[in-house]
């Protein structure tokens, strides 16, 4: 499994990752935490990580940006 295929299927089994203070957390629906599943975010643990902050650097950004338009 590579990541994009990862990310698709946890969006697809409303699977929901989050930062907490740097750390990667997650709220999973019941029985979608799987073994394979815990071993494949194991494996893309930093690139999620990295993924997820660089959305949030993106979403502050156009957060801001729309803001300003607004004046």
């Amino acid at each position: 499994m590579i990541l994009t295929e990862l990310l698709s299927e946890l969006k697809r089994k409303n699977v929901y990752l989050y930062l907490d203070n740097g750390d990667l957390r997650g709220k999973f629906p019941p029985r979608t935490n799987t073994p394979e599943l815990k071993t494949a975010l194991q494996r893309y643990k930093a690139e999620i990580i990295e993924y997820l902050q660089q959305t949030q650097l993106y979403e502050s950004y156009a957060l801001i940006h729309a803001n300003r338009e607004n004046y």
